[in-house]
């Protein structure tokens, strides 16, 4: 508690020092790197501080968390008109998770917020805690010591990332502590039920197509142990789906009953990105790191070159299997 108290104390004189912020997450962001940087961005607009909200990749912040306040303020990391003196990495734990936004770091204070147990630690501070649920929870503690007070779009901001980086809080990472934030969140505001309905009751018909596709090629292996899918590019186009519409497939694999791993393939030519998730004691977080990723212990993800066949011939082997 004491070093994480220190790294609080660490931010809050880094952001003093600041003329301008820059908050950004991880490529391909998720609702736990969404809503961290939206909360932050906004908490330190409260504060009186100029702030840019950076994408690692793509144009614009992914249309699941559309609906979120200050989405459609997210610029490139190219376009910004002037660079940052201090840099906020959330969710990233290294610097090539940054994307084009690690272009952004030379002489610039770094600050890195995150939660994954492999954290590169790469920053000027570094407010790391493998044990908080989310990123978007020390979020909630940078906020409070930084005195700004909450108001709504910053308390559904960091319950959206709870809620969704622990599995609408059926993960491992569903800790006391995770359901304590979230009643700590209700209480002071946070709407638990719209951010919900916003997030997982509103799949688009190509969304709800290419979920279809992924569980009829749903695929047993080592004794029942394994259960994987994949979906392709060729089924983005032809379902019309999003790729940020993929994010969540992973869940729908991993309601399976038998297996302890499931893994479901994404698959663009000469490149294939994995996830994983642990049904029962199995360190996915390993296998992933193992293959040039990383993660947690029931939640990973990596990317490899070649073929499905080729992830296929490197994943099985590591994974557990039934005789």
């Amino acid at each position: 508690m004491t070093s994480e108290v220190s790294a609080l104390e660490a931010v809050a004189h880094a952001v003093r020092r600041s003329q301008r912020i820059a908050v950004c997450s991880h490529v391909d962001p998720d609702g736990d790197a969404v809503g961290s940087v939206l909360a932050l961005a906004h908490a330190l607009e409260r504060a009186g501080h100029a702030v840019d909200r950076v994408l690692a990749s793509g144009e614009r912040a992914p249309v699941t968390y559309a609906f979120l306040e200050g989405a459609a303020l997210f610029v490139r990391a190219s376009a910004l008109d002037r660079r940052p003196d201090l840099i906020f990495a959330l969710d990233a734990p290294n610097p090539g998770r940054l994307g084009e936004a690690a272009a952004l770091l030379e002489n610039a204070t770094l600050v890195v917020i995150d939660h994954h147990p492999d954290n590169a630690r790469y920053g000027t501070v570094n407010l790391v805690d493998a044990e908080a649920p989310s990123t978007s929870a020390l979020i909630w503690e940078v906020l409070k010591h930084l005195a700004v007070e909450p108001d709504h779009a910053m308390l559904d901001c960091i319950f959206c990332g709870l809620m969704t980086d622990t599995g609408r809080f059926s993960y491992a990472n569903a800790t006391p502590r995770a359901f304590l934030l979230a009643a700590e969140l209700a209480q002071a505001g946070a709407r638990t039920s719209w951010v919900y309905s916003n997030v997982y009751e509103r799949r688009s018909h190509a969304a709800l197509k290419l979920q279809a596709r992924t569980m009829d090629r749903l695929t047993f292996v080592k004794g029942g142990a394994v259960a994987y899918s994949w979906i392709t590019d060729d089924d983005l186009h032809e379902t019309g789906a999003l790729p940020e519409e993929t994010e969540d497939l992973i869940d729908s694999v991993r309601v399976v009953d038998g297996p302890d791993v499931v893994a479901l393939f994404k698959c663009s030519p000469g490149r294939v990105k994995g996830s994983l998730r642990a049904k029962g004691g199995a360190d996915v977080g390993a296998v992933a790191r193992a293959l040039g990723g990383g993660g947690h212990r029931a939640a990973a993800g990596f990317t490899l070159t070649g073929t499905l066949s080729d992830a296929l011939a490197a994943v099985l082997p590591l994974l557990p299997a039934r005789s």
